[in-house]
């Protein structure tokens, strides 16, 4: 049966590469609530427990996402494991057949949270980590023993998740503060049995910027142009060390786009959003993407025929041609995947490297790549 499930989802991706006519991806925004203040990060002002959806809501949805033909469902927020009922929700889109991933801070986790998400059904999680240095995470999170709290559920989530399947993440954000840094993150990962995807930072322009409510303003974090020949030599190590096999997640497409948003800032507006992906927000409400405007709620009666409809189809594309763009790999790295021969060879690659049986890694060994 599990055999014949992965065959379905990987149909609904051919056809869905092909075609183009249906989202095989979606983000959903648990909760907006975090127990962390990222320098970077704005969504904890925004957190708000009595917008959020029920468990028998989230079922609802999750019947929808079905008849959409999605595939793959990335759970975060906020912080999702600030939700109670984590492994109900994880139980809900497990039993349907789902790739569904968690996207967490590993910060404030016990050993008993993570196995009860676990055995509701759990094969992939995302956890950040922006630094080997411990003071500068502590900066970063606001938090004195930030650093060795994420690795120590870094090492429990390995050991307690199926040895095979999905693949687990360290997400990266690229900031100034880790450019020199990049190369050894990855083999730290390789170390514990992770991917690396890297993110570059996205900031707020000045404190009065609240047109995107999931960053913040923070200058110090910036790249510069007085860092751009470390920018270019790490950004070619990383390209090298993924060709020669690395675990590194995020295509070489998308690496070489990165690099070109580190230097201007600007990003372009070239996604597929409402197309093969969209975003869904804690009290169900239905975007393209984390700052585009609310559609519709996915709480709708008639929300299948709408999302299918060619109505909707203009509308996306009407409000993508208008939107200033992004760097979130969940939306520029999946386009590139799709779009892409090197992307998609890529990811193939990953997938089977994710399905054979990954290390055990050792706390000790683990925590010893801190650095001061």
């Amino acid at each position: 049966m599990a055999d014949l499930a992965i065959i379905k989802r990987y149909a609904r991706v051919v056809r869905a590469a092909t075609l183009h006519d249906r989202p095989v991806y979606a983000h959903f925004g648990i909760t907006h609530r975090c127990d962390l203040r990222c320098r970077m990060c704005g969504i904890w002002k925004h957190g708000n427990r009595d917008e959020e959806m029920s468990v028998q809501q989230i079922a609802r949805m999750a019947d929808v996402l079905q008849d959409l033909g999605v595939v793959q469902v990335s759970i975060g927020g906020g912080e999702p494991f600030c939700r109670e009922d984590l492994a109900e929700v994880m139980h809900v889109f497990a039993t349907r057949g789902f790739q569904a991933r968690v996207l967490t801070n590993g910060m404030n986790l016990t050993e008993q949270r993570i196995e009860q998400v676990v055995d509701a059904g759990l094969t992939a999680v995302s956890v950040s980590l922006d630094t080997l240095s411990r003071e500068r995470f502590a900066w970063i999170c606001g938090v004195d023993d930030a650093w060795t709290r994420v690795v120590t559920n870094l090492v429990r989530f390995a050991r307690l998740l199926p040895p095979r399947g999905g693949a687990q993440v360290l997400n990266v954000v690229v900031s100034r503060e880790n450019l020199a840094e990049l190369p050894d993150l990855v083999r730290f990962a390789e170390e514990l049995g992770y991917f690396v995807s890297l993110l570059p930072v996205e900031l707020a322009n000045d404190v009065r910027d609240t047109a995107n409510q999931f960053v913040a303003y923070q200058p110090r974090m910036a790249v510069t142009r007085e860092d751009w020949d470390l920018l270019d030599r790490v950004y070619d190590q990383l390209i090298i060390m993924k060709a020669r096999g690395a675990p590194i997640l995020s295509t070489t497409p998308f690496l070489l786009e990165s690099l070109a948003y580190l230097k201007s800032g600007k990003p372009n507006n070239a996604c597929d959003a409402g197309t093969l992906y969209f975003s869904i927000s804690p009290s169900g409400s239905l975007s393209l993407c984390h700052r585009g405007p609310s559609f519709k709620s996915m709480r709708d009666p008639d929300i299948v025929s709408y999302v299918k409809s060619r109505g909707f189809k203009r509308k996306a594309r009407q409000e993508v041609m208008r939107c200033s763009g992004c760097i979130r790999p969940c939306w520029k790295d999946t386009s590139k995947v799709f779009h892409t021969s090197a992307g998609f060879l890529e990811m193939t690659w990953t997938s089977l490297r994710a399905a054979r049986r990954r290390p055990v890694p050792d706390l000790e060994r683990a925590l010893a790549w801190g650095r001061p």
